[in-house]
């Protein structure tokens, strides 16, 4: 099974400071070490910030992928190799009478 492109993304963190916010609230900042298919997390140096605000820090810590809401990447993975062009490719596939169109990715920097 291929992985799709926020997993590879993913994969390219490594090493790189993170934030995962959780579900309930709570989110966790630190060096990501390790990352699975399905989204499980090996953080080391981590700061967990609880919904109320409260830090507290730990050496290693794991996530569970099923738990994250959503992930805080650092701007230099905009310029990753998954990431070749910045233009919109439109590339057909004619199968008979079947046509297929498929996209490539296009990268959007965020107005801040």
């Amino acid at each position: 099974m291929s992985n799709g492109i926020p997993i590879k993304l993913l994969h390219e963190a490594t090493n790189f400071v993170v934030e995962i916010h959780l579900n309930t609230g709570d989110s966790y900042r630190g060096t990501l070490k390790y990352v699975e298919d399905n989204m499980n997390c090996w953080l080391t140096n981590v700061v967990h910030t609880q919904k109320d605000g409260q830090q507290i820090k730990f050496d290693k810590t794991y996530v569970r992928g099923s738990n994250i809401l959503y992930f805080d990447l650092p701007e230099m993975l905009l310029n990753a190799r998954l990431f070749k062009t910045g233009e919109t490719e439109v590339k057909k596939k004619y199968s008979g009478k079947l046509r297929r169109t498929f996209m490539t990715v296009k990268v959007r920097k965020q107005s801040k």
